[in-house]
């Protein structure tokens, strides 16, 4: 619980600072001034086809604090639910959770990086009760997250995530490779699309699954909003195969 406490602290600390006034802008600074603030949204599910799946729905709140560097906090809520072999034989979970995370955001031409940490509250139930399970019933724990993205090329893109909470030890990775395949801009059209494959691994105390899929992405670049549509196999470590499908939706204001 110590480590609960002092992530709260941390966390109050980092929002006042975020709301602090800036000091006037000179002229030569009157256009990042304009773009001091963003506000981010990002959904998204995911399923496979033996009834397991992840969705969650969050906002972001950012604030640059120079040409390449913004301060950056989010919250979002999850709903997990999976399967896994134990003594008293296959167990249901259910898990809704919340997260609340603040950190440091670098960014330049072709090239950011996001780190964060905060607080993360889960509540786990088991069918049939698993008591011997590390996650079950109501916990809160202590979560760190980085995502790094990086322009290979003018047309290839790698994107890796990695996170990890303290809540049954739970970590989950993906990295993505995407190649630019269209791109159409003039007139009120500023559209990209993208096809990729990615590779995602997760678990915790009690389950893992590692999968691998192809996807494809359309960016609207006005509007600053992106779809991406993927599919692909999964393997659990209850469960020798399976197929799985995903949705992800972001915007940006």
């Amino acid at each position: 619980m110590k480590n609960l406490y002092y992530c709260l602290i941390f966390f109050l600390a980092f929002f006042s600072i975020l709301t602090l006034p800036l000091e006037a802008a000179g002229d030569e600074d009157k256009l990042s001034a304009s773009v001091t603030w963003g506000l981010e949204m990002y959904s998204g599910w995911q399923a496979d086809t033996e009834g397991q799946g992840y969705g969650y729905i969050g906002a972001g709140l950012d604030r640059n604090v120079s040409d390449h560097w913004a301060l950056t906090a989010k919250v979002f809520s999850s709903y997990l639910y999976y399967k896994y072999e134990s003594e008293p034989g296959i167990v249901k979970a259910k898990a809704p959770g919340l997260k609340l995370q603040v950190g440091t955001k670098y960014f330049d031409r072709g090239t950011y990086l996001i780190i964060t940490g905060g607080l993360d509250y889960r509540d786990t139930s088991l069918r049939p009760d698993d008591k011997g399970s590390n996650v079950r019933g109501s916990r809160g724990g202590v979560t760190f997250e980085a995502l790094y993205s990086r322009d290979l090329s003018e047309r290839v893109v790698v994107e890796l995530i990695g996170s990890y909470s303290t809540i049954g030890d739970t970590l989950w990775g993906r990295g993505r490779l995407k190649h630019l395949v269209s791109s159409l801009s003039g007139g009120k059209t500023n559209q990209k699309v993208f096809v990729g494959i990615e590779g995602v691994g997760q678990g915790n105390s009690d389950y893992s699954a590692s999968q691998i899929g192809a996807f494809a992405e359309i960016q609207r670049i006005k509007e600053q909003f992106s779809v991406l549509l993927s599919a692909g196999y999964k393997h659990s470590n209850s469960i020798s195969s399976l197929g799985y499908i995903a949705i992800e939706f972001y915007r940006r204001f």
